[in-house]
């Protein structure tokens, strides 16, 4: 079984929330919310799609969460990090 943090399990540790994802030029943005899906063993949904031929960032919404998805995708994007390092 995959491990989180912590070694938790990754099925309890998972929770509602946005994960960033850095999309590699390749495989199309539901390939990628289901591969996240699929090994975190919930439900997913992304910001928009891009095309296969494009890298970019992808925000991918974890359970509860996807029902951000309609709220996002009918603004423009702009995307602020902050960090603790």
């Amino acid at each position: 079984m995959t491990e989180a943090p912590d070694n938790e399990p990754v099925h309890l540790w998972n929770r509602p929330g946005i994960i960033v994802v850095d999309k590699p030029k390749g495989p199309s943005s539901h390939q990628v919310a289901a591969w996240v899906g699929k090994m975190l063993g919930c439900q997913v949904g992304h910001s928009g799609t891009l095309d296969p031929q494009v890298s970019g960032v992808l925000l991918i919404m974890l359970g509860n969460a996807v029902r951000l998805a309609p709220l996002l995708l009918q603004h423009d994007k702009e995307y602020i990090c902050l960090m603790r390092l």
